[in-house]
């Protein structure tokens, strides 16, 4: 007799319990919530990607028209960080900031990184535009930056 599988969390009730094994979303009413992100469990990994699992949940009727013409996109979020170099020797403030930046190599110096508290913008990627021509900036106050 096989043995039962134990249930992935994905399964398990909760706030991003869909009703679908591999799909983890907020749901209201038994459909998908207005404006939520639709992501794969990456436990289980029932499906190859956060696209699949929308649209297992579009193909069972669970997404309204606003959500089933949702695209997926890729957003790089540029964090600012702080590496400190202490007991640098120079004749003054820029010739000190000069030799940090001559050697300065992120390899080397990037493991001691810090969040430095401060996000400068986003870069959002349309997946499907493989040329990247509509892509857009926005700054950390959503504010659309025109190049």
């Amino acid at each position: 007799m096989p043995h039962p599988r134990e249930p992935c969390e994905c399964e398990s009730p909760g706030t991003f319990y869909s009703g679908v094994s591999g799909v983890i979303a907020a749901m209201e009413k038994g459909r998908l919530a207005p404006g939520v992100a639709v992501e794969r469990c990456d436990s289980c990994q029932r499906f190859p990607s956060d696209a699949a699992a929308l649209a297992k949940l579009r193909e069972l009727g669970f997404a309204d028209d606003e959500i089933a013409d949702a695209r997926t996109f890729s957003v790089h979020c540029y964090a600012v960080v702080r590496i400190k170099f202490p007991g640098i020797v120079a004749g003054d403030a820029k010739s000190a900031a000069r030799q940090v930046l001559d050697r300065f190599d992120w390899d080397v110096h990037g493991a001691g990184a810090e969040y430095a508290d401060d996000i400068t913008e986003l870069l959002v990627d349309f997946d499907s535009d493989a040329g990247f021509s509509s892509s857009c900036r926005f700054s950390s106050d959503l504010e659309e930056i025109n190049a």
